[in-house]
């Protein structure tokens, strides 16, 4: 389910309020303006990034683990960033 850019800001804004490190940026169907738009929200709400292929096995036919349906790259560093979260 998608939400518009408004929506997704307001539940960015109160999760960082709750405790929120880090959102999502890099995801296999992420089209580069809601890429941007994430980017945006990140840097505005002071959060690492991170990615993820969304693999869950057999159930997304196409998608493959690490490059979700052959695109995604996640870049090293994010794996960096989300390890200096941890300390």
């Amino acid at each position: 389910c998608r939400v518009n850019d408004s929506l997704l800001e307001k539940i960015t804004s109160e999760l960082k309020n709750d405790g929120l490190d880090a959102i999502e940026v890099y995801y296999p169907s992420y089209t580069e303006a809601e890429k941007k738009f994430i980017k945006h929200l990140a840097k505005k709400y002071s959060l690492a990034h991170s990615g993820g292929s969304d693999f869950h096995g057999d159930i997304k036919p196409g998608l493959d683990l690490g490059t979700g349906y052959g695109k995604l790259q996640v870049p090293y560093d994010i794996l960096e960033e989300l390890e200096k979260l941890r300390r």
